[in-house]
């Protein structure tokens, strides 16, 4: 899928230029012929990760506000069509991410360690038929930049001496596409649903006064919450297709999948993400 590829680009092309602190990168080479790679980064160890799914109101604003800058940095830079790795390989294109999750639907629910509600179920068939409209609109329409595309705890790296800082790492599905996906990915899963309630609407006003801030004049407060809401069937496919394709992963309580994905269905829901897309692609 051009994981390696991607990351080691990432920091040759790109990493200088970003507005959101990433670890140095020392070295980087991949073989593209055997896919043997090799990356040397700056030790971060003195930072701690983030909490997948236990977040704070606090954590999440400072996330937001760092994501805010990088979109900014890359809105509608040229060099996202002219970068030959940049676009999604494999099972994450258009065409063939509603296939595998659905092959592999059955496989995740029975790797679930809760009950598999209606919520649940609702949310996989929402998936089933608008995940490959979805994903054309968020990786090849306007407006897009360059996106993390993994904004989850273990890619967060936090100092809290002083002033907070933030250090977003492993650049593995960097792409091009329209920003609020990377809010979507981690806003959802890294809050409670009654956090998420209460805080969502001033975080995508925060975000999306960070992108004004910084010049982006043609994305309106309110696209910006019909992609974010739009935005959650990536993410929620993608976990539900990675747990079910994993021969490793088996039911467990403290799989993170547990909290993670019903949080993604209670969000599709609360949205009306459902009347949305019959409205737009029905």
């Amino acid at each position: 899928m051009g994981f390696y590829e991607r990351e080691v680009g990432f920091y040759r092309e790109f990493a200088a230029d970003c507005p959101v602190r990433t670890p140095r990168c020392y070295f980087g080479e991949v073989e593209m012929d055997s896919g043997v790679s090799l990356l040397l980064l700056e030790d971060l160890t003195w930072m701690r990760n983030l909490n997948s799914t236990g977040g704070v109101v606090d954590e999440v604003e400072l996330v937001i506000r760092e994501l805010g800058k990088l979109h900014a940095a890359w809105w509608g830079d040229a060099r996202l069509d002219q970068t030959p790795w940049l676009p999604m390989k494999g099972i994450m294109t258009p065409d063939q991410a509603p296939v595998v999750l659905m092959q592999n639907w059955e496989s995740f629910l029975g790797k679930l360690s809760i009950p598999v509600t209606d919520e649940v179920l609702s949310a996989g068939e929402l998936c089933a038929r608008y995940l490959s409209a979805v994903s054309i609109s968020m990786y090849t329409q306007s407006p897009r930049t360059l996106i993390h595309h993994d904004v989850q705890g273990d890619n967060l790296l936090v100092a809290g001496d002083g002033e907070p800082s933030l250090a977003l790492v492993d650049w593995q599905l960097t792409t091009a596409a329209r920003p609020v996906l990377d809010l979507a990915d981690f806003l959802v899963a890294h809050l409670e649903t009654s956090e998420r309630r209460r805080h969502e609407d001033r975080l995508l006003e925060i975000y999306h006064s960070v992108l004004t801030e910084r010049g982006v004049a043609d994305y309106p407060l309110e696209q910006c919450r019909d992609d974010y809401a739009m935005a959650l069937l990536i993410p929620a496919s993608r976990l539900a297709t990675a747990v079910g394709l994993h021969p490793g992963l088996t039911a467990t309580p403290d799989g993170f999948w547990n909290v993670a994905f019903p949080r993604y269905a209670r969000a599709l829901t609360d949205l009306g993400v459902s009347e949305f897309l019959e409205q737009h692609y029905s």
